[in-house]
């Protein structure tokens, strides 16, 4: 008798290779870069001089959806190259060259975004100092000021959110520089003018600093293990400077206290004006000779300080150095 024995194979499901999956990813990776190049053909140029508001914040719209996609780098420098013209396009020449060698696609794309995000702010905050400058009825007498120096101002503490320690010791300064643009249409009576200063958190963003006097420590100390001194400030001044850390501005001042009768009298009583557990403040308030201040905004009265005579100073630069 023969043997018909029925075979009891299941078919194989075909699982597609880790390369097959990839070149898929890639051709559809292809298929968006084109499409979102596209798009950037036909975006406006990108120009903080133009009247209409309402045109800026679509373009700034129309920026903030190219970087959600995934661009190649060569595409990004020219982005960035691009979107930025006239008094703006010199912000380009301010990365340092090691990273326009380096194809970090995250970093220019965090870069363009900080730069879109702060110069809405700049532009909004020119609109309020000008309106105040022409001092009609219907003019902003004041302003308030809210700043996210959690997001806009603390250096990246983890590794994995560094992208390159060029790339965040540019963007950690170009929000600054930017934010400081501001000034350029400040009208004398600013102060009075600024009600309100809030702050989302409380002595944030010292960590870079806290970064960068490590490294003025350990050279300092490589410099007294050379025979030098450092026992005033004239010689601390020239200890650091003679350093050689690169973007560092070294400046040598004295700080003066303003000489009026009632702030000598403040200052017979307490030799250091200042405020008690400021570190936890987040939100001020100013009046023409007081500020109260609070650790959150809104909850309790704050606390009033009316007597500030002691805290006015006098800065004079005496020297300045650096890399």
């Amino acid at each position: 008798m023969g043997n018909n024995k029925s075979s009891n194979k299941q078919p194989v499901a075909h699982h597609p290779s880790i390369t097959e999956v990839q070149r898929l990813i890639d051709r559809q990776n292809a298929i968006n870069k084109e499409k979102v190049i596209e798009a950037l053909e036909k975006l406006p140029k990108f120009n903080l001089k133009t009247q209409d508001f309402g045109s800026f914040v679509d373009e700034f719209n129309n920026a903030q959806a190219v970087l959600n996609a995934k661009l190649e780098v060569k595409t990004a420098k020219r982005v960035f190259e691009s979107l930025i013209e006239n008094e703006e396009r010199r912000l380009y020449g301010q990365i340092p060259e090691e990273l326009k060698r380096n194809d970090d696609w995250d970093g220019y794309i965090k870069a363009l975004f900080d730069v879109f995000h702060t110069q809405a702010e700049i532009r909004i905050a020119r609109r309020v100092l000008t309106r105040m400058e022409q001092g009609s009825e219907e003019s902003v007498r004041s302003f308030r000021n809210r700043i996210d120096n959690a997001a806009g101002f603390a250096y990246p503490q983890s590794k994995e959110e560094r992208i390159t320690p060029s790339m965040d010791a540019f963007i950690f300064g170009l929000r600054r520089s930017l934010r400081m643009k501001i000034l350029d249409r400040v009208p004398e009576n600013l102060n009075k003018a600024t009600r309100r200063r809030t702050q989302s958190e409380a002595q944030n963003g010292k960590s870079s600093c806290d970064r960068v006097a490590a490294q003025v420590k350990r050279k300092l100390r490589d410099f007294v293990a050379r025979g030098n001194n450092i026992r005033n400030a004239k010689e601390l001044f020239s200890a650091i400077s003679q350093s050689g850390l690169k973007g560092l501005s070294v400046y040598r001042a004295t700080v003066k206290r303003e000489k009026t009768e009632k702030a000598e009298k403040a200052l017979g009583k307490l030799l250091r004006p200042k405020m008690e557990g400021i570190s936890g403040f987040v939100h001020f308030v100013f009046d023409k000779n007081t500020i109260r201040v609070w650790k959150m905004n809104g909850i309790g009265d704050g606390r009033l300080y009316t007597d500030l005579s002691g805290f006015t100073r006098v800065l004079k630069i005496e020297e300045e150095g650096g890399f």
